[in-house]
C-alpha cells in the first residue's frame, strides 16, 4: 500500500463520504418518486369508479388515498 499524508488521506475519505452521501440521496429519491407514482396510479385507478361509488365508499376512497401517499 502506497503511503498517504494524512491531508491527502482526509481528502480521500471526503470525497468517498460525498460520492456516497450523493448516491443514497438519488436512491431515496427514486424510491420516493416511484412511491408517488404507484400511490397515484392506483388513485386514478380507483377514481375512475367514483361515480358509482355510494357516499361512504367515497369516504373511504378519499381517506384510503391519503392514508396511502402519506
Amino acid at each position: 500500500m502506497r503511503w498517504r499524508s494524512p491531508k491527502t488521506n482526509r481528502l480521500v475519505i471526503e470525497q468517498a463520504t460525498t460520492r456516497t452521501k450523493t448516491e443514497i440521496l438519488a436512491e431515496i429519491e427514486t424510491t420516493a418518486v416511484a412511491d408517488v407514482c404507484a400511490c397515484a396510479n392506483h388513485a386514478v385507478i380507483e377514481f375512475v369508479g367514483i361515480e358509482r361509488m355510494t357516499p361512504d365508499d367515497t369516504r373511504g376512497f378519499t381517506q384510503d388515498a391519503s392514508d396511502r401517499c402519506r
